[in-house]
């Protein structure tokens, strides 16, 4: 491990993961990442959580979901980067071997451009929706976020209450939520609405 003008070099795999655990565990306010490893970072609610992935490798899906992450996706290879606290950065050491090690980045001028190629990826990605969610689905979780008693949604929709707490139940399940309000929420979180 050496350091030299606010950028850190760290050989091997084990030691790169220990490292991103580190980090990610002090992390206060951002978590920026483009095709990470999702486990060797700490995910924790209540910090702005973004992944970019690539659509055929998306790894651990409900993992950040249930962190209350945002996930886009886009149909290219990318190369891994973390971005923490917009303070700190770590890319591999070379893009085509990870096991080789990374680099952990806080000079100043490096950080910039992360930012501003995290923010064009992050712009350019389209948003994950998950797969089977319906217009309906996003309809009855507004409605379960706005409070709304299970009559008054069954009416909204002509369904019977009965039909209805069966979609209400497969939602909070895809949710991973202990309550319908807080399925209605965590939607909310997740971009869902």
């Amino acid at each position: 491990m050496t350091f030299e003008l606010g950028v850190e070099w760290i050989e091997g795999e084990h030691e790169v993961r220990e490292r991103l655990e580190e980090l990610s565990f002090f992390t206060r306010t951002s978590l920026y990442c483009v095709h990470p490893s999702p486990t060797a970072l700490y995910l924790r609610r209540g910090i702005d959580l973004r992944f970019v992935h690539e659509r055929s490798t998306l790894e651990d899906l409900d993992r950040l979901l249930a962190a209350g992450a945002r996930v886009r996706t886009l149909d290219r290879r990318l190369d891994p980067l973390v971005v923490m606290d917009e303070r700190v950065a770590v890319v591999p050491i070379d893009p085509e071997d990870h096991a080789r090690g990374a680099l952990v980045v806080r000079q100043p001028g490096l950080l910039t451009g992360f930012l501003s190629l995290f923010d064009r990826l992050w712009n350019e990605a389209r948003e994950l929706t998950e797969p089977g969610l319906t217009d309906d689905d996003r309809r009855l979780l507004a409605l379960m976020a706005s409070g709304s008693t299970d009559e008054a949604t069954a009416r909204h929709f002509e369904v019977s209450v009965r039909h209805l707490r069966r979609r209400i139940a497969r939602l909070t399940a895809l949710l991973q939520a202990s309550s319908r309000f807080e399925a209605g929420v965590q939607a909310v979180r997740r971009g869902w609405l």
